[in-house]
Formats: structure tokens, sequence, C-alpha cells
């Protein structure tokens, strides 16, 4: 049986898709440093499921959450998300995300109409002349498929807060230890 979540508590619904299931995990992380589990569960999707069928399997599996208190929740996959690191000078916020979108367009040929592009400054880095440039963990993958994934957690009645590549999130947890 999971915890329900309090006031005091941050709670994390991780629904980690994989090619017929997904792990729906739900983590309570309101002490830095110290992520803990609190339920886990995994829902079998059947390819030729109707959304509605999925939707059922899904929220069979749910963990049980207050409604007043709904966990932030994060979606993510594996397969066809491509993670990068990307390079660039300090610059002020506006000119910073032309230039990474300049960069992604122009050495990685991407296009946001098809692609669904996410970002976070994963650190700064000081030179000895003063200089300063950022170092970008940047992923990107097909919109479409994307939007089939993060529909089918929003139809279950949940806001996705983040749409997490596989290798980012455990670089994240093996960054917590």
């Amino acid at each position: 049986m999971g915890k329900m979540k309090t006031a005091e508590t941050k709670d994390v619904l991780v629904f980690d898709f994989g090619k017929r299931f997904v792990r729906i995990s739900h983590i309570d992380v309101s002490r830095p440093g110290h992520p803990q589990m609190i339920h886990f569960s995994k829902a079998v999707l059947p390819e030729e499921a109707a959304l509605e069928e999925k939707k059922e399997a899904l929220r069979a599996k749910l963990p049980p959450f207050d409604p007043k208190f709904p966990p932030e929740v994060k979606v993510t996959w594996e397969e066809g998300i491509v993670f990068r690191q990307v390079v660039l000078p300090d610059m002020p916020d506006a000119d910073l995300k032309k230039a990474l979108q300049w960069e992604l367009r122009e050495k990685y040929f991407l296009n946001e109409d098809e692609n669904l592009i996410g970002s976070e400054c994963a650190m700064s880095l000081a030179h000895p002349d003063g200089a300063t440039e950022k170092f970008f963990s940047v992923f990107y993958c097909d919109k479409k498929a994307a939007t089939e994934k993060i529909g089918l957690v929003t139809a279950l009645g949940l806001q996705v807060s983040a749409l997490v590549p596989g290798q980012a999130a455990l670089a994240q947890v093996l960054g917590n230890f």
C-alpha cells in the first residue's frame, strides 16, 4: 500500500514507457539526496488495444494519492529519445535561447515542427581568463511519438511536468547517491 501525499511531502510519479508496458514509480523526493520509492507497478499495454483500454490498464496500476495534492508527473522512455550535450558561451537568456535553437537546427538538422526538444543547463564553467561557458543537456524525439505517450497520461487527469530521457533520468538518480 502506498503512502498518501500530504502538504509536507513532495512526490513524483514517473511513467516509464516500454514497447508494450509502462512502469509506474511513485517517489517521495521531499528529502534532497534521499529519494524514496513509495509504490511501483507495471501496466501491460497491448499494441492493438484502444485508447480507453490503455487508460484503464494504467488507471488500475496508479498508486493512491490525494487529488488535492497531485504528484509531479514525469514521462520517460529510452527508445527514440536522442541525448546530446551542447556548449555555448555565457550570454543573456534571450540570446542563449536563439543560439541554442540555431545550434540544434544547423548542426543536428532538427526541425521544431517534427521534433519535441528539451534542454537544461547542466553546469557553468569559468575559465581563468574570466570567460564563462554553459554546458546544456539537450534531448529531442519525434513529436508524434511523444504526444501519444503524454496524451495517454494526461487522459488520466494528470498534468505532465517533464519529459525526461532515460539516460538523463538515470544520471539524475545516480547523482543523488
